[in-house]
């Protein structure tokens, strides 16, 4: 509720990185690599952190509302986001993708009190 996106050592036992927002953040995922941090907040943007620069990438904008979950695919280089907005989107998050970075939209599913669609995951037959 802080607008702050925190990093923890599980070893350590402390935040190794804080960056933060002007809303609330939401979801999180951290690529496979453990060098960059995705968010996705209460505004629909995703923005990407580059843990060893400790500092903000991109934006990624493409969501209405606000965002409850986002994963990387196996290889980090696929980022699958869904939203409030009734949409899953699947991001290229490699490091030289082209401009457009949001390379899919599935759209159908609903929110609501009865059929809350907050989770999402790839499956391992994705391609």
């Amino acid at each position: 509720d802080d607008g702050t996106a925190k990093v923890w050592d599980t070893r350590q036992r402390e935040s190794v990185a804080t960056f933060e927002e002007d809303y609330q953040v939401l979801a999180c995922a951290m690529a496979p690599a453990c060098d960059m941090v995705h968010t996705g907040s209460l505004d629909g943007d995703i923005r990407t952190y580059d843990l060893r620069a400790g500092k903000l990438c991109r934006t990624m904008r493409g969501h209405a509302d606000a965002i409850t979950d986002m994963q990387t695919d196996a290889e980090g280089s696929y980022l699958l986001s869904n939203a409030m907005d009734e949409t899953l989107r699947v991001w290229d998050v490699r490091s030289f993708a082209p401009k457009q970075r949001c390379t899919m939209v599935a759209e159908g599913h609903t929110h609501g009190f009865e059929r809350n669609m907050l989770r999402c995951a790839w499956s391992k037959w994705r391609r």
